[in-house]
């Protein structure tokens, strides 16, 4: 069964003739969600998380004509990611579980409050990678924005330096990139 948009059916047509303008699209569209998601698989190393977006974008340009449209691009994309996160933790010599929505990372064990039970810490496990697929649907200013003031903890003030605006218009901002992140995890709810 074919899940792909036509706007991807010409995105991956594109790329399969070898367009330049394709690959740009590709890495436009899909660089910062993948890059979030790759920083995710690494646990939050940012040089590992870059360095999995790198190879898996060149690993989809090379192999895009095996891509067969069972899933959106985008879920293509985070598989090539997987096995390069994978590849790239064996390759630096870790011994690290990667965290899915099924397998919990072995940081997760080491953090865990010893009451929580097993399945408190997959219930965890699968919100996360709830929205880590929500924040890849997100448009890239408000993933940054989210990412920046609740994952590296910057504050509003910092925030609306950093952007150039006023901390009133930054609130604004950031409760417009929340709402559209609930909304998102709605629809990855509903999918």
């Amino acid at each position: 069964m074919n899940v792909i948009s036509t706007a991807e059916g010409d995105l991956i047509a594109g790329l399969r003739r070898g367009d330049a303008g394709a690959w740009s699209e590709l890495c436009n569209r899909f660089g910062d969600p993948l890059y979030r998601y790759a920083f995710h698989l690494s646990g939050g190393e940012h040089s590992l998380a870059e360095d999995i977006r790198q190879e898996s974008l060149l690993a989809a340009a090379e192999a895009i004509h095996t891509f067969r449209g069972d899933a959106p691009l985008f879920g293509w994309l985070c598989a090539i990611a997987r096995r390069k996160a994978a590849d790239e933790i064996r390759r630096r010599g870790r011994m690290a579980e990667l965290p899915s929505e099924k397998v919990l990372s072995s940081d997760c064990w080491d953090r865990m409050d010893r009451e929580e039970l097993p399945e408190q810490l997959l219930e965890r496990a699968e919100v996360r990678a709830r929205i880590v697929r929500a924040m890849g649907n997100l448009p890239p200013e408000y993933g940054r924005m989210l990412i920046a003031r609740y994952a590296d903890g910057t504050g509003v003030g910092d925030l609306a330096q950093r952007l150039g605006r006023s901390y009133k218009a930054t609130e604004s901002l950031l409760s417009r990139a929340r709402a559209a992140l609930r909304d998102q995890l709605r629809e990855v709810d509903y999918e």
